[in-house]
This record gives structure tokens, C-alpha cells and sequence, in this order.
């Protein structure tokens, strides 16, 4: 039925959405990516909040140096759990 065809698309999309939303949900909020909650946090305020290294080191009682690393490790560690799911690209969400 050629009259539903968009909305199928549409429908779709937005499931597909959802789905991208929920995995990376999952990765994020995973309690192996984090050692403890201070990279819990750090990883909020620079990756969801927009803080910069400086920022939220000076929040959290850590040096730039410090906030970088672990910031690093947090990323690395949700990465590899997408590598689990069978994620190694964006385009494997999409």
C-alpha cells in the first residue's frame, strides 16, 4: 500500500531511534565502565554537561592531568562494552 509506505518509514525511524537511545542508555549507566562515583560524575559533567577537563577536576578535587585519564578510561570502558554488544561503529546504531 503505497498511501502507508511513508509512515511505515517514519515508524521506522523512530523505533530505530529508540532503540539507539536505549543501547546507548545501557552503555552509559553499565556500573563496570565506572571505578567509583567520582568517574561516574566526572564523566556526566564533561560528556553531558559540557564541563571542560579544568572544570570539573576543580569540582571534584582531581588535577587536569587526573580528570583526563580517567575521563579516558570511562570512554574506553563503554566502548569496549559496544564491542561486546556488537557495536564497533555509529553506523552499527543507526
Amino acid at each position: 500500500d503505497i498511501d502507508n509506505l511513508e509512515d511505515d518509514i517514519n515508524l521506522a525511524f523512530e523505533n530505530g531511534a529508540r532503540d539507539m537511545r536505549i543501547i546507548i542508555q545501557e552503555a552509559i549507566g553499565h556500573g563496570d565502565n565506572y571505578r567509583d562515583d567520582r568517574d561516574r560524575a566526572l564523566f556526566d559533567l564533561v560528556a553531558v554537561n559540557g564541563y571542560t577537563y579544568e572544570e570539573a577536576a576543580r569540582h571534584l578535587g582531581l588535577t587536569r592531568r587526573q580528570a583526563f585519564y580517567r575521563y579516558r578510561q570511562v570512554t574506553r570502558r563503554i566502548v569496549d562494552y559496544l564491542n561486546r554488544r556488537g557495536i564497533a561503529r555509529i553506523e552499527d546504531l543507526l
